[in-house]
């Protein structure tokens, strides 16, 4: 440790002061805190149906599905191009809206997380700070929209890392609302989980 990291400690204190008194509060003050600081036109709103995936952690010669909520047709709103170019990747492929033929469906899987990934986009850079309602520090607010969907496998034989790398190829080759992939765009995935 060195002599400058000891020279924060008055400030890490304060911040720290600051996150436990946040983290004392009442949910309904968090809300609050919240509603005070988030515009509503700006929160991201996704209509999901019910759909399927088939998990990668069955096997066996058929696909197997598990019900579950999917990226609806129909999004309009703060969110709803890039929740539109996210379904247009994953429907039919890897998400499924209905099922044909005699389908192995598997229902009330309660411990089952399918896997999910999560695409976000900076729809605006801030160029003034705003004071953080957490540890009351200054920093600057850019504003992302963020859409998540499970996934599952195409075929029999894929499993999740193929999968994975396939998706991500076809996400960053949109071009998606507001940016591109080469400018402030993360996609992060997370495997299923029983």
């Amino acid at each position: 440790m060195s002599y400058r990291d000891i020279n924060k400690a008055a400030q890490l204190k304060k911040d720290y002061d600051n996150l436990k008194e946040w983290q004392e509060k009442s949910t309904e003050q968090k809300q609050t805190a919240f509603e005070g600081v988030n515009t509503p036109a700006n929160t991201v709103k996704i209509n999901r149906i019910d759909g399927y995936i088939a998990p990668f952690g069955v096997t066996g010669t058929s696909l197997v599905y598990v019900p579950i909520q999917v990226i609806s047709a129909t999004n309009a709103g703060r969110g709803g191009g890039l929740a539109t170019s996210i379904r247009t990747v994953l429907n039919d492929d890897y998400t499924y809206e209905a099922l044909t033929g005699t389908p192995i469906i598997v229902a009330g899987a309660k411990n089952f997380k399918p896997a999910k990934v999560t695409v976000k986009v900076r729809v605006s850079t801030a160029s003034t700070k705003s004071r953080s309602r957490i540890t009351g520090r200054l920093y600057y607010k850019h504003e992302h929209d963020s859409v998540s969907s499970p996934f599952g496998k195409k075929i029999v034989g894929n499993d999740y890392v193929t999968v994975r790398n396939a998706i991500d190829v076809a996400l960053k080759a949109l071009n998606l609302p507001n940016q591109t992939f080469a400018s402030f765009t993360t996609i992060k995935f997370t495997p299923e989980k029983y």
